[in-house]
């Protein structure tokens, strides 16, 4: 029989926890508190800083939604984890968790980056004297993917990304966001169900 009271204990410390993370950058592909969520990431740095998922362990939303599957539940509640149903792919394409019964927080509006790292280092002046052996964008991309520089480039450019798109770990209203993502249907799964089987 599950420990519904411990449940109920672990299901409130993660949403306080997950209200901690409002206002950090969206960064596409994030799972890192220093460099930024993207929604699975957040999601799942929830789940396994309450013992619901291994450290180490990464999944997209999709992953996410079937691993929890048997914990599908009518309506949500705090706790939730919240996933939007891409209409002909018919998989999960974003997760948010809901707060409460009409709440949610989630990593939203940033996606791909939209910017060629290599291209922006050859527009600049300054960075461009850094990168002077190199002619293409491609040579930059190449040469230079693992180098902190390059990667402290790459972290700013998302940044600025996500301030042009007002992508953030943000609070939105459960019927406003499923109004706009209306073509997508919604699946709500309760993964604190899972504690004490």
């Amino acid at each position: 029989m599950p420990d519904l009271l411990k449940q109920e204990y672990i299901r409130a410390e993660a949403v306080d926890y997950l209200k901690h993370w409002l206002g950090l950058p969206y960064s596409w592909g994030g799972n890192d508190p220093a460099q930024g969520f993207d929604c699975s990431g957040l999601a799942i740095e929830i789940l396994q800083a309450h013992g619901l998922m291994r450290r180490g362990d990464d999944d997209k939303a999709e992953g996410l939604r079937h691993k929890y599957s048997q914990y599908t539940v009518e309506k949500p509640h705090a706790g939730c984890l919240v996933f939007f149903i891409h209409p002909t792919r018919q998989i999960a394409t974003h997760v948010a968790m809901a707060i409460d019964n009409d709440f949610i927080i989630h990593a939203s509006g940033g996606g791909a980056p939209k910017f060629d790292i290599g291209k922006e280092i050859l527009k600049d002046h300054i960075l461009k004297k850094y990168f002077h052996d190199w002619d293409s964008p491609d040579q930059v991309n190449k040469s230079f993917n693992n180098h902190l520089f390059y990667k402290a480039i790459r972290e700013f450019l998302f940044k600025m990304q996500a301030k042009q798109q007002n992508a953030y770990i943000k609070k939105d209203s459960l019927k406003a966001e499923i109004k706009r993502r209306s073509q997508y249907g919604v699946v709500y799964v309760d993964p604190f169900r899972s504690i004490g089987e």
